[in-house]
């Protein structure tokens, strides 16, 4: 071969060297990426609470008494924090006469856990006085519940008047 064949050759080889160096390698694409975004909603927070409830009669100067069935509380707010449920209550007044029994009478004396569902850690109070007053509070993870039996007791002054006395008790959660 030639001399001048030979250093076209070498130039030819080292070109298509070059070439093959200087091209970039072809990405091989992968499978397809998507993003998939999924929004859990949260829902409400309630208490409820029997529309009434008859304490046993008292003497004046005693304790009228009974208990308030299935109080309840439903967290449909799917978080991870807490709630407390309070009351407040008006005046016993009588059906008959003008006669009060304040509201500094009545007392929740015992809170009874009956039910609970979901993660909750449940710690309940006794309380006195018109309120609002707590009455159960709660630390939770997700939907949870929780129901109660609260314990009732109105202490009647020694000067009360004989008769049927009626107040309103109101129960909140926040």
């Amino acid at each position: 071969m030639r001399t001048s064949t030979r250093i076209l050759a070498g130039i030819a080889t080292s070109a298509a060297l070059t070439l093959v160096v200087a091209v970039p390698a072809m990405a091989v694409p992968g499978p397809p990426e998507s993003t998939v975004t999924a929004e859990v909603t949260g829902g409400s927070l309630t208490i409820t609470a029997p529309a009434s409830t008859i304490l046993n009669s008292a003497a004046p100067g005693l304790d009228a008494s009974g208990s308030l069935q299935g109080v309840s509380v439903t967290d449909e707010r799917a978080i991870e924090g807490t709630w407390t449920a309070s009351y407040s209550i008006t005046d016993f007044t009588s059906t008959t006469t003008d006669a009060v029994i304040p509201s500094d009478a009545f007392e929740i004396n015992a809170v009874v856990p009956t039910a609970t569902t979901g993660t909750i850690d449940l710690e309940t109070f006794t309380r006195t006085g018109a309120g609002p007053s707590a009455v159960a509070s709660a630390t939770v993870v997700g939907n949870n519940s929780a129901t109660w039996v609260e314990g009732i007791l109105v202490h009647v002054p020694a000067g009360a008047l004989a008769g049927v006395y009626t107040a309103t008790l109101t129960h909140s959660v926040l």
